[in-house]
């Protein structure tokens, strides 16, 4: 009886040790967007990957679309359903920001950071924020169009 009573315990205690815990985070995803050196107001478009780590379907229901220092949003249909164990690679737009922008906002150096959120219908998961961060470089003036010319 000693036997079969420490079996059972045993495998109880295997068994609730692969249960999921409750403040399980569902989401794996890519926050951190580096986009190095870049021109103002150049538009970039970085892809993210999100992995649904969970046993539950889990929805991205918003995605912010706003400016502050650069302009951002999704490029990728939202909202969007992602199963279990599944990714996806949501594409983003983002509008680099302008010398002018950054001085006005106090920003004495060319390094811009900036915030993106994204909206799930996870428990312990419902708001993601993206980071993107970057450095605003000038255009070499061969590059930079000339507004006089047709």
């Amino acid at each position: 009886m000693k036997t079969y009573s420490l079996l059972v315990i045993c495998v109880i205690v295997i068994c609730v040790s692969f249960l999921p815990s409750e403040n399980m985070v569902p989401l794996s995803i890519t926050t951190d967007i580096e986009l190095g050196d870049v021109f103002e107001h150049d538009t970039l478009t970085p892809s993210i990957t999100i992995t649904n780590t969970s046993r539950k379907t889990v929805t991205c229901i918003g995605a912010e679309e706003k400016c502050h220092l650069g302009c951002y949003g999704p490029l990728d249909q939202v909202p969007f359903r992602l199963p279990p164990g599944e990714s996806v690679k949501l594409r983003l737009q983002y509008k680099t920001p302008m010398f002018a922008t950054l001085q006005k906002r106090g920003i004495s150096t060319n390094e811009f950071h900036d915030v993106m959120k994204l909206f799930f219908d996870a428990a312990h998961q419902s708001e993601v924020q993206l980071q993107f961060h970057g450095r605003v470089i000038a255009r070499p003036h061969s590059e930079t169009p000339d507004p006089l010319s047709d």
